[in-house]
């Protein structure tokens, strides 16, 4: 016992209060007061007595309890102020003097300190305070007054507290002489009415009347002279709460009162003193600060009204009789020309310096700036309050200061705290003048002078400020350098300075910090070098489209002439083809102008800058100047020129609303218009009459995009057919005299000369301008783009195949000019093509060429990189055109040469024809998430040791693990019993995130390879706490539901929990082998992951700290923890070492989080977002679960990312094939098979609509065949479809279980079993689904349904139980779906014998649970029946029905 009280003592010897009460401040005296009882558990000692204490708690000690009690005692009594203590002291208990307390000063119905608190409210003001200080003390009043007041809905106690508030505003507004009365009204302990508190104050009214003596000391307009007071020791003013007077006879609030012999002794620095004394009383009668008074004091003086006798008696007068007497002066004298507001002497301008204000108060609206609307007043020492009408800012020596806008004020102060502050100054005060002087510097800025015993400063601006500092330095003869004011000024320039500082100059070219602060790019000056030949100087420049043109090209690169500006387009499909052109144009200006290239002007690009172009132009003495690194500028020509071209394009292209698509038709066709149209730069001349002294012809010109008519020659049609073909005008043909034309509908490409053209009509007649604004710069369809161009890449190579390549027209490099279209022949360029480095003859294109572009033998659609519009090439095979120049040849297939080699090069050789991006988008997903899963993929995991060796975030996991183990005493160092084996171990990595996609750590993971262990001898039993995935789907499926939260919790270092029994004995890990003797191995005292024993070591160890924290353990999953309470359910889910938390017990949940951290090193990693490779996506209409990035990877590991997709996992009409139906060779790796499928077994967590698949590829895991490694990948061409895909689990409010179950009659066609399949909803979502081939051969489908029927029974009994664990009963019977009526039929009816006899027993546990009442049977239509997908490859069609019942989604789908 003596123990204990010294150990209570002990404990509670510093027992200490914040707050002393004195009387007023008893609620915040409260409060904490409690807090700091309650903190120490002593609360009880003021809420009961012993007794009361002792019938709740049996095993209370007396003694202790009187010990505690006198302590808390003691504590009280310190907190005490020394009078209530001597009132209060002989309390015996805390809680006799806690309830004596609480009676006295939190009597409820104290009216008294409801009207002093009301009172105080109603005056308070933050005056100087900090909002802070000003805060806590209006809610400590206000916290009063609601403890006093207590918040009620009764109306009796509303109406009677409106009564109280109506008479509390009534006493308020009395006048002090009525205090008595206020104080006699508030000590009843019931407030009168209204009607009573008037008719009291009445009665003390006529009292005052009858008695004469309070009503003595009001002041009256008429009444002259001072009243003395019998008792003035008696009174004490309100206004300066000094004695000896009231507040009417206040000097400080009426100065005129003040005596003669008391004004001289100590003047105000704000009251200005006549100069006159004859005027000396009026004067000081007025207020200085009053307009009005001002007004008064002007017509006082002007007109001569005052008197200049020293005993002039003294008027009084209240404000209202003050104002009307000025208002009727003001209008009797308003023609004189007299200025009733402002003095003589006063200048509207100048600033006062005044140290007793607290603000700029400015009454001249011209010295402020940004006035804003501002209510408020400012007491002036007289008493009265000047209103404030707006707030400003004034221009103090080039710096900005808040001011308060006050026009009725008679002068402008400027309050020296303020003007320090805000300057960062010293003001410095002398008889004479005032001096601002900087504090930093040391430099004085402002000078002001005295005025009528007043500090002012005349003028503030910028100018005053040199000239004043200029005056300073000359008057102190003070030579500062002019560098040093260069510095002052922020570096000027010289002009400025100069300005700023006249007789000063200062060169900025010498100073340093100029130019490195201040330098800028050196303008660029025109060229005047004259080129006298063309081609000495050649510019050029690559331009990036940013959709692929109509026959996949996505640059063009120009050439432009210095001397002519003729320039030369070459369409291009990737930048490295850009040194192929340019040995074309160099080959053609040789040939053609017999002349060289001198000069070749570039950007720095990488296809101008590579080794291949450098070599080249070495070697033929080309000189090649290339722009400074960020200056364009130096390339204008090129620049300029792409963007001329660009610009011309666009307005054909937005003229007849041509797509995208044909931008490089559009790009040419402008430079061939371009070189043809006169320019002021050549002297109204055109580059192709420069570049071949003749003028164009262009006649033949027609409009871009119009519709034309192509002429179908009679050899090509019969006679019922049309002789002409409806196209665009799509530009001229620089090789043949012909124009080009396009014939969308039929994806064909003609070069012909007989052609008719509708110039005013537009092929594509909708306007899409959309489509064609900004092709530079558009980014908005560079996705569609990208794709489009990504689908076509394998185009050019199925024109290798089988046949010649086709020349392409698009591909022509070059657009220049002749006489005519026959003459242009000779001067454009003959851009080659990859057909002919093929061998093929030009002689072999004919006039009126027909060119097919895409060919696709199964009518391929070929999408514009627009929306205009998509056309689709007919599956009729066309008949081919034969001309005079175009013969009919022989069909033979013609062999290329041995030495010819393809040098067509591809845009982006490296991408993939059906890319991944076309089926996973995160783009839709919710904003929170799609941050999340993004960083999913951003990290790299290793797989090995070796790769995370040398990592540092990856070492340091290790080093971590392993400082664990050793804490643990993981292991010893000792030699290898004989007879005795080691186990190997591995490094395992992972990555774990919070909920917000942050990284929580790096985790690694020792792992010992548990497989070669030995029965018997270095393990015994096992148990793995490994969750039932169909558990964590149906709590998912009822925390949506029942609107539960979703934790996730992740213990470190699980395993190392458990002791070990058996001996086990581990090699030294990989990474740790220097750490171990050599000869020594590790002997495991702890148990590590990997391990036999481990995880039975872990869980029991973690199931005891659940129950001993009352939870209960399921029965129908080991790994399910369930507490039930009146506050709601906590659920706890266990896999291995991740922990899911769920339940409606908010609290709950909270509790078992703090008792697992005390227990267990365990992270929190908040609320459920990844769970073992599961995406969980939670929103308030629901919660979806889906594999991405494990579906990602998987296909980046199998190399199928870029493979194309497939819209079913199995053929439509699959069948178990037959042995030598199919390719029957084994499979060459069967290792590779089988980790593979185990993998897509993992994957059927979230995917049931892959389920049947991978069950037909998995019952061949032991020999596979080169047919079922087929079927894989089917299956994961499937998966490249929809990597995305999951499981919706919406908010339906429901517990309803519902399941569905099939079977396919013998559909293994070599051993004739059956398939089972069955899904189940809980609350309508997918929990789980099965699909199972049957053991044994049923003999009809009634027999196999029967059996799929038992299955399903199975599996709503175990849900059934497991609701039940939730508190969660199925009272009704539940429903499942079958689409067999003979097997409903004997489920129901068991007199069907003959038909049964050889069913097993097990299976009539269906009818047992029928009788009983658990289940009901349905009957389904096929076509309804969900169940379907799980016994069989079903079509496309059904496919899509079906997974949208199941809640199947794909929320990643572009």
């Amino acid at each position: 016992m003596a123990l204990v009280v010294q150990d209570v003592s002990k404990a509670y010897k510093d027992l200490k209060f914040p707050v002393v009460l004195n009387g007023n401040n008893y609620l915040l005296w409260k409060r904490t007061t409690m807090n700091v009882l309650g903190g120490r558990g002593l609360t009880k000692h003021i809420e009961s007595t012993y007794e009361e204490a002792k019938a709740l708690e049996e095993s209370l000690v007396k003694e202790t309890w009187t010990q505690e009690d006198l302590t808390v005692l003691s504590a009280l009594h310190c907190s005490l102020e020394a009078s209530l203590l001597e009132g209060y002291s002989y309390c015996e208990t805390s809680k006799e003097l806690w309830d004596t307390l609480a009676n006295v000063f939190g009597n409820e119905s104290n009216l008294t300190r409801v009207y002093e608190l009301k009172k105080t409210l109603g005056s308070l003001s933050q005056e100087d305070n900090d909002f802070n200080t000003h805060f806590g003390k209006y809610r400590s009043l206000v916290a009063e007054l609601e403890m006093l007041r207590p918040f009620t809905t009764e109306a009796t106690t509303l109406k009677d507290r409106r009564e109280q508030d109506r008479v509390f505003g009534l006493l308020m507004t009395l006048n002090p002489t009525y205090t008595d009365v206020i104080q006699h009204i508030l000590r009843d302990d019931k407030i009168p009415t209204l009607e009573q508190v008037c008719a009291k104050i009445q009665k003390e009214f006529g009292s005052q009347g009858l008695f004469g003596v309070k009503g003595e000391n009001l002041p009256t307009a008429n009444k002259a002279g001072f009243v003395k007071h019998k008792d003035k020791k008696a009174l004490v003013c309100e206004h300066c709460n000094k004695k000896g007077h009231a507040k009417e006879d206040c000097w400080i609030l009426h100065p005129h009162l003040k005596p003669e012999k008391f004004k001289n002794l100590k003047p105000k620095a704000n009251v200005v003193n006549a100069s006159n004394g004859g005027q000396e009383n009026e004067e000081r009668a007025i207020v200085q600060y009053g307009q009005q008074e001002k007004a008064l004091q002007a017509t006082i003086q002007d007109k001569g009204c005052g008197s200049s006798s020293q005993n002039q008696e003294t008027i009084v007068m209240n404000k209202a009789d003050l104002e009307s007497l000025i208002q009727s002066i003001a209008s009797k004298f308003s023609t004189g020309g007299i200025s009733l507001f402002t003095s003589n002497s006063y200048d509207p301008n100048s600033l006062v310096l005044d140290s007793g204000a607290s603000h700029h108060m400015i009454s001249n609206p011209k010295l402020l700036e940004n006035i804003k609307p501002a209510l408020g007043s400012v007491k002036v020492a007289n008493g009265h309050n000047v209103p404030i009408e707006g707030i400003g800012s004034i221009n103090l020596f080039s710096k900005r200061s808040s001011a308060f806008y006050m026009p009725k004020f008679t002068s402008n102060l400027l309050s020296v705290k303020k003007t320090t502050r805000d300057l960062n100054c010293l003001a410095i005060f002398s008889p004479n003048d005032v001096k601002l002087q900087d504090i930093k510097s040391g430099n004085v800025f402002g000078q002001g002078g005295t005025k009528d015993d007043l500090y002012v400063l005349e003028d503030t601006s910028l100018n005053s400020i040199s000239n004043n500092v200029a005056s300073y330095m000359i008057a102190n003869n003070v030579k500062t350098s002019v560098v040093l004011w260069h510095n002052r000024l922020g570096h000027p320039h010289s002009r400025a300075l100069n300005l700023l500082l006249p007789g000063f100059s200062y060169d900025c070219a010498k100073c340093e910090a100029c130019i490195l602060g201040k330098h800028c790019k050196v303008i660029f000056p025109k060229s005047n070098t004259i080129y006298e030949k063309c081609f000495d100087l050649v510019h050029s420049d690559v331009w990036t489209s940013p959709c692929a043109s109509r026959d996949n090209h996505k640059y063009f690169v120009t050439f432009i002439d210095e001397k002519s500006k003729y320039t030369w387009v070459t369409l291009l499909p990737s930048k490295d083809r850009v040194y192929d052109a340019f040995i074309n144009f160099q080959n053609y200006v040789t040939n053609h102008f017999d002349a060289k290239i001198k000069i070749l002007r570039t950007d720095n690009g990488g296809e101008y800058t590579s080794t291949k172009l450098k070599t080249h132009l070495e070697k033929c003495g080309i000189l090649h100047q290339t722009s400074c690194p960020y200056n364009p500028q130096q390339n204008g020509v090129a620049e300029r020129k792409n963007r001329h071209l660009m610009e011309v394009a666009r307005a054909m292209l937005f003229e007849k609303h041509m797509p995208k698509r044909f931008w490089g038709d559009a790009v040419l066709t402008s430079c061939y218009l371009i070189n043809r149209i006169p320019t002021r730069i050549l002297n109204d001349q055109s580059p192709f009459q420069v570049l071949n002294n003749q003028s164009p012809n262009i006649d033949h010109l027609k409009v871009f995009g119009s519709v034309c008519f192509v002429f179908v020659p009679g050899d090509l049609r019969n006679k019922l057919e049309p002789k002409s073909t409806k196209c665009v005008f799509i530009g001229y043909s620089t090789t043949q005299k012909g124009y080009k034309c396009y014939d969308p509908v039929m994806n064909r490409y003609y070069v012909s000369r007989d052609v008719k053209f509708m110039e005013d009509e537009a092929y594509f007649g909708e306007k899409n301008w959309e489509g064609v604004k900004d092709l530079p710069n558009s980014t908005s369809d560079r996705a569609k783009s990208l794709r489009h161009i990504l689908e076509h890449l394998s185009n050019g190579c199925s024109r290798q195949e089988g046949r010649e390549a086709i020349p392409n027209d698009g591909t022509i490099e070059a657009q220049e000019g002749g006489k005519d279209i026959a003459q242009e022949k000779g001067n454009d360029i003959s851009q080659v093509a990859s057909d002919n480095q093929q061998g093929i003859s030009r002689e072999e294109r004919s006039s009126e060429e027909v060119v097919k572009e895409n060919p696709s033998s199964e009518g391929e659609v070929i999408e514009s990189s627009s929306d205009d519009e998509i056309y689709q090439a007919p599956q009729t095979t066309q008949d081919p055109i034969y001309t005079r120049e175009n013969p009919r040849r022989s069909k033979r297939e013609k062999k290329s040469p041995s030495n010819w080699k393809n040098t067509r090069v591809y845009y982006n050789c490296q991408a993939v024809a059906h890319p991944i991006q076309a089926t996973c988008s995160i783009d839709l997903l919710p904003k929170e998430h799609k941050a999340f899963i993004s960083k999913l993929d951003v990290e790299f995991v290793p797989q090995r040791y070796e790769e995370a060796k040398g990592i540092k975030e990856w070492d340091n996991a290790v080093d971590d693990e392993v400082q664990a183990m050793l804490r643990n005493h993981t292991w010893d160092e000792e030699e290898l019993p004989q007879g005795k084996k080691c186990v190997s171990s591995k490094w395992v990595f992972t990555i774990k995130y919070k909920s917000n996609g942050d990284i929580e750590r790096y985790k690694a993971r020792l792992v010992a390879r548990g497989f070669t262990q030995t029965y018997g001898d270095d393990y015994r039993e096992t148990f793995a706490p490994v969750a039932k995935q169909l558990t964590v789907k149906v709590v998912l499926s009822l925390a949506v539901n029942l609107d539960w939260e979703l934790w996730q919790m992740d213990v470190k270092n699980a395993f190392l929990q458990g002791e070990l029994e058996e001996e086990v004995y581990m090699t030294p890990p990989p990474g740790l082998e220097n750490l171990v003797a050599s000869g020594k191995v590790l002997r495991l005292r702890k148990a590590i992951y990997g391990l036999k024993q481990s995880p039975r070591a872990w869980y029991h160890k973690l199931s005891s700290t659940l129950k001993a924290n009352g939870f209960k353990k399921s029965e129908s999953d080991h790994t399910l923890f369930t507490l039930q309470n009146d506050q709601g359910i906590v659920v706890v889910l266990i896999y291995v070492d991740d922990l899911i938390i769920s339940g409606s017990n908010k609290e709950g949940i909270k509790s078992i989080k703090t008792s697992l951290h005390n227990a267990f090193d365990i992270k929190d990693l908040g609320v459920l977002k990844y769970f073992l490779g599961i995406e969980v996506c939670r929103s308030p209409e629901g919660l979806f679960l889906s594999q991405r990035k494990y579906t990602l990877d998987l296909l980046k590991l199998t190399g199928k990312l870029g493979a194309k997709p497939v819209s079913t996992p199995l053929e439509p009409g699959y069948k178990v094939n037959r042995k030598g139906e199919k390719d029957d060779r084994p499979y060459h790796c069967p290792e590779q098979y089988r980790r593979l499928v185990g993998k897509l077994i993992y994957l059927t967590y979230t995917r049931p609509d892959i389920s049947f698949a991978v069950n037909q590829v998995s019952q061949h895991m032991k020999e596979p065949t080169v047919y079922h490694w087929s079927m894989v990948d089917r299956i994961l061409k499937y998966l490249k479809g929809s990597p995305g895909q999951g499981i919706w689990m919406g908010k339906n409010s429901s517990t309803e279980i519902v399941g569905y179950c099939d079977a396919d009659y013998g559909g293994d066609r070599n051993d004739r079993h059956s398939t089972t399949g069955f899904c189940t909803f809980i609350g309508g979502n997918l929990v789980t689904w099965k699909s199972k081939k049957q053991k044994v051969v049923s003999c009809s489908s009634a027999e196999a349904e029967y059996r799929a029927m038992k299955k399903l029974t199975n599996e709503l009994t175990w849900l059934k139980a497991l609701l039940k664990d939730f508190g969660i009963e199925q009272k009704t019977p539940i429903t499942f779906h079958c689409d067999n009526q003979a097997a409903i039929n004997i489920a129901n009816n068991p007199v069907f014998h003959e038909r049964t006899k050889h069913v097993e027993i097990d299976c009539h546990k269906t009818r047992e649970k029928i009788e009983d009442g658990t289940i009901l049977p349905c009957y389904t239509e096929s076509s309804d029946q969900l169940a379907d997908i799980f016994t069989k490859a079903a079509s496309t069609q059904v496919c899509k029905f079906i997974h949208g019942k199941l809640g199947l989604v794909d929320l990643t789908h572009p």
